[in-house]
C-alpha cells in the first residue's frame, strides 16, 4: 500500500503542476484565436482521451510533462491555405500574441503558488510568543540587559506577537539599534539592543544578518566544568545535569543560577551523570556533591559554565578527529569570533563548507588552535546533499539538551491576511530558485544537486505524510522552479519561443527553416543531457544515501 500511495501522491503532485502550466498555454492560445489540436498531460502512450470541439484532450503514460499542440507550430507543419482556419496558426499569429502564448505557461506556474499558499495560510495557526528563553553570554542581548523570561512587547514602537516576527526583525537589523519594550515580571522595561552583523551560510551562499543572541527556549541545567575549578574539585563533571540545589528542584539553567545565587556557604548539588557504556548507549547515575559557593553570580559561584558548547562526541575519520579535538573540549572562537553557545558554534562552522575557518578550543585547560575548510563532500557523498560533517556533536543520548518549549499564541489569518502572506512569499521563492539556476553554470551549486522524477516522487510522498500544508508548500516551490526553468532561452522551452518572437519583431522576419531545425535538435540534446544528469543523481542517491 505504501508504494501505491507514493505513486498516487507523485501523480497528483506532477499532474497538477503540469496541468496548470499547459492550461496557461491553452487558454492563451484560445484568447489569441490560435487553433489548439491537442491538450496532453504526460508524454508517451495514450492512457485515455476524448475530443471536444476542435481539440483532443488526453492523458499519457508518463506524467513528466505535457504539451499543447497548436496548428502551424513549426515552420514545416502542413497547413491548408485554402481553409478558412489557415490564419489560426501559431506562426501566423502576430509576434506579441506568440510571446503571450509562450509566457502564459510560466505565468500560470507563478500564479499557482499564490493560490496554494493562500490556503496554507488561511485559518488558524500556532506560533511561539516572543518570550526570551535564554540569553547567550557575551551577546548583544546580554549587553543590552535582556533576561530569560522577558516578554518582548514591541520593537521601535511596533507591537509584535510572535517569535517569528522578532527573528525576522532582528535578522534584518544588523548594526542597527533597536528600541525594545519588554514585560519583565509584570512591569514594562525599555531596552536598546544592536544586533551583531554576522555571516551565516544560507541554502546556497554566505549571507549577513543580524543576531541578538537570544533563544526561544530555555536550556537544560547541564554543567560545563573547567579543569581546576571548584566544581571539579567537588567531584562535578562536564555534562552533569543538575536536578537539585540544596534540596530545591532545578530544571533549567535559569533556575540553576537563581538557586546558586541564593546559596550560602556550601551548596549541595545533586546531578544525573550519564556514563557511556557502549557506542550510542549511556547509563545514568545520581551523584551528590558539596561545593563551596564563592563571590559572583550564577554558575560562576561554583566555577562552572553552561555545558551546551562542550563537545560530547567526536566522530572518527572526520576533520575534527584529525585535528585532535576530544570529548569535553570547548570551542572559544570560530573564524575569529568568540562563541558561547552551540548555535553560535554551528553557525560559524557551517561557513567552513565555503572557506577556511580558524578555530580556537580549550582541551584539559590548554588552549589549542587550528583551521579547517573549505569542507567539500567527497566520493558518493556529493550526491546526498547533506552538509559535510566536521565531526563533533553537542549533547548526547539521554542528555536533555533539547530546548524546553516556550509559550504559544494562536493566530488567525482571514482571506485578506492569507492573500497578503502568499503574495509576500512568492518573491522569496523566485529569488531562491533564480539564485540556484544562476549558480549551476558556475559550479557554485553543483550539478549533483539536481533532481529528477525520483527526487520529486520522494518530496511528494514525504510532504504528503506531513500534511496538506507541507504538500501544497512543496508544490508551490516546485511550481516556481518549473516557471523559471521554462523561461530559460533553451530551444524547445518557452523562453526560446519568446526569444524567437522578439527576434522576428526586431528583424522583421522569422529565422530560417534551417536555423529552426538546428535549434530544435539542439534543444532536445540539451534537455536529454540534463535529464540524464538528473536520473544519474536520483539513482546515486538511492544507492549511496
Amino acid at each position: 500500500m505504501g508504494a501505491f500511495q507514493d505513486l498516487i501522491y507523485t501523480a497528483i503532485f506532477l499532474g497538477v503542476l503540469v496541468t496548470v502550466h499547459e492550461a496557461g498555454h491553452y487558454f492563451a492560445a484560445k484568447w489569441a484565436n490560435v487553433k489548439v489540436l491537442k491538450f496532453s498531460i504526460g508524454f508517451g502512450p495514450k492512457v485515455f482521451s476524448f475530443r471536444r470541439g476542435e481539440t483532443e484532450y488526453q492523458v499519457a503514460a508518463f506524467p513528466l510533462g505535457g504539451f499543447v499542440q497548436m496548428a502551424g507550430m513549426h515552420a514545416d507543419d502542413s497547413v491548408d491555405t485554402e481553409s478558412e482556419e489557415s490564419d489560426r496558426t501559431y506562426l501566423g499569429a502576430p509576434w506579441w500574441k506568440r510571446v503571450f502564448i509562450s509566457l502564459a505557461g510560466p505565468l500560470a506556474n507563478l500564479v499557482f503558488p499564490i493560490v496554494a499558499l493562500f490556503f496554507v495560510y488561511l485559518g488558524d495557526s500556532v506560533d511561539f510568543t516572543p518570550r526570551v528563553g535564554s540569553v547567550e553570554p557575551g551577546s548583544p542581548a546580554a549587553a543590552a540587559g535582556l533576561r530569560p523570561g522577558d516578554l518582548i512587547l514591541s520593537i521601535d514602537g511596533t507591537a509584535i506577537t510572535t517569535f517569528t516576527e522578532l527573528s525576522k526583525i532582528a535578522s534584518a537589523s544588523a548594526d542597527k539599534e533597536l528600541a525594545l519594550v519588554v514585560d519583565r515580571a509584570g512591569k514594562n522595561e525599555s531596552l536598546r539592543v544592536t544586533p551583531a552583523n554576522v555571516e551565516t551560510l544560507g541554502m546556497i551562499e554566505v549571507q549577513r544578518k543580524g543576531r541578538m543572541g537570544i533563544s526561544l527556549a530555555e536550556q537544560a541545567a547541564v554543567l560545563g566544568v573547567p579543569a581546576g575549578s571548584a566544581a571539579e574539585t567537588a567531584g562535578l563533571r562536564t555534562f552533569d545535569r543538575v536536578i537539585q540545589v540544596d534540596g530545591a528542584p532545578v530544571r533549567t539553567v535559569r533556575e540553576l543560577e537563581a538557586a546558586l545565587d541564593q546559596a550560602t556557604g556550601t551548596a549541595k548539588v545533586q546531578v544525573v551523570r550519564f556514563r557511556s557504556i557502549a557506542p550510542g548507549v549511556v547509563s545514568p547515575e545520581l551523584v551528590l556533591a558539596e561545593v563551596q559557593a564563592s563571590e559572583g553570580a550564577g554558575l560562576a559561584r561554583i566555577g562552572a559554565e553552561r555545558g551546551e558548547a562542550y563537545v560530547w562526541e567526536v566522530r572518527p575519520n572526520t576533520p575534527a578527529a584529525a585535528m585532535g579535538i576530544q570529548i569535553g573540549d570547548r570551542f572559544t572562537s570560530v573564524g575569529g569570533q568568540v562563541v558561547h553557545s552551540v548555535g553560535a558554534v554551528e553557525d560559524r562552522m557551517a561557513l567552513a563548507r565555503k572557506r577556511k575557518m580558524d578555530l580556537t578550543w580549550v582541551s584539559a585547560g590548554q588552549v589549542h588552535q587550528g583551521s579547517v575548510g573549505p569542507l567539500a563532500p567527497e566520493g558518493n557523498a556529493k550526491y546526498c546533499m547533506a552538509p559535510t560533517d566536521f565531526g563533533v556533536r553537542f549533547g548526547a543520548p539521554g542528555l536533555p539538551m533539547v530546548p524546553i518549549a516556550g509559550e504559544t499564541v494562536k493566530l488567525h489569518f482571514g482571506p485578506v491576511e492569507a492573500m497578503q502572506a502568499s503574495l509576500k512569499k512568492l518573491p522569496e521563492g523566485i529569488m531562491l530558485i533564480g539564485k540556484i539556476l544562476s549558480k549551476l553554470p558556475t559550479g557554485e551549486v553543483p550539478l549533483e544537486s539536481m533532481g529528477g522524477p525520483l527526487q520529486i516522487a520522494q518530496v511528494a510522498s514525504q510532504t504528503a505524510e506531513q500534511g496538506l500544508d507541507s504538500f501544497l508548500s512543496a508544490m508551490a516551490l516546485v511550481s516556481v522552479n518549473l516557471a523559471l526553468v521554462n523561461l530559460l532561452p533553451i530551444p524547445i522551452l518557452d523562453g526560446f519561443n519568446i526569444l524567437i518572437a522578439l527576434w522576428e519583431a526586431i528583424r522583421r522576419r522569422p529565422p530560417s527553416l534551417r536555423v529552426r531545425e538546428f535549434t530544435t535538435y539542439l534543444g532536445f540534446a540539451v534537455l536529454a543531457l540534463l535529464m540524464i544528469v538528473a536520473f544519474r543523481n536520483d539513482i546515486a542517491r538511492l544507492l549511496f544515501c
